[in-house]
């Protein structure tokens, strides 16, 4: 029965259908000749177990009542992460498009915000280290100083 189904092995990967690699192809031959269903994975599946890893950040929060640490993952936003963790921060539409949410950042961790999904700071103000913590992914650790909405109104 393995000689049958090794030489089945010798189709060429142009006969073969676009999700089967000769990889695949073996793996399931191996798993025929064995009588076994160990070697073959469901498709969609991934031949190797991995492990999420779980990145989150420190985003250290000064805010009036003082100084607050919060983890926060570089998939959320600030605002989300600061909620979840019972830190209230202001803000207003959720969208990027107001100053209610602004914070600040210094000039070393200007770099280590995503401020991709904000549109309303314009460059100088972004350059300046203010960012919309609405729509600010951490990509480090950080420190933000928070409640900076009235200095963003007095740049316009």
């Amino acid at each position: 029965r393995l000689e049958v189904i090794a030489s089945s092995i010798t189709l060429s990967q142009t006969h073969l259908p676009q999700h089967m690699t000769m990889f695949r192809l073996t793996a399931v031959v191996l798993s025929l000749a064995a009588g076994i269903d160990a070697f073959v994975p469901s498709r969609g599946s991934s031949w190797v177990q991995r492990r999420a890893v779980t990145v989150e950040y420190k985003v250290t929060l000064k805010n009036p009542d003082g100084v607050v640490e919060i983890e926060c993952p570089p998939d959320k936003f600030i605002l989300d992460a600061a909620e979840e963790q019972g830190v209230a921060l202001p803000f207003d539409c959720r969208l990027g498009s107001c100053v209610a949410c602004a914070a600040r950042v210094g000039p070393e961790d200007i770099a280590n915000v995503d401020n991709s999904e904000q549109f309303f700071l314009n460059d100088e103000l972004l350059e300046d280290g203010y960012i919309l913590s609405c729509a600010a992914y951490p990509t480090a650790d950080i420190t933000v100083e928070t409640f900076s909405s009235d200095e963003v109104n007095a740049r316009f």
